[in-house]
């Protein structure tokens, strides 16, 4: 298998796309080739929020943000705001959920039952 050229993903920088992945429950695995070395790159698509309590537009972000494995930080960074206001808005999306961690949002997100 050749490498496809930029336009279609390829080669740009000693980095090329190998055509060809696999696509499993939502989890993508595509073969990057950067220069000698091949790399297998996981991707998937973070699912949508079904939560009963009102959260407002930039709490729904901040949610899929957490759930992507993003820190408060890298959050923070995205939406041009210190760490301090995610930490802050978090503490008011655990308020809403009746949660009191990080983890217990990912697992009511990742449960699938509205809260």
């Amino acid at each position: 298998m050749g490498a496809r050229q930029a336009s279609e993903g390829g080669r740009e920088g000693g980095v090329s796309w190998v055509p060809g992945s696999a696509r499993t429950s939502g989890l993508r695995a595509s073969r990057v080739m950067l220069g000698p070395t091949e790399l297998l790159v996981l991707t998937y698509e973070v699912p949508r929020l079904r939560l009963s309590v009102h959260l407002t537009k930039t709490e729904h972000e901040i949610v899929r943000g957490v759930v992507s494995g993003r820190s408060n930080a890298e959050i923070a960074r995205g939406r041009r705001r210190s760490p301090r206001t995610i930490a802050n808005q978090l503490a008011a999306i655990y308020r809403k959920l009746g949660i009191h961690s990080r983890l217990q949002l990912i697992a009511v997100c990742a449960s699938g039952v509205p809260r």
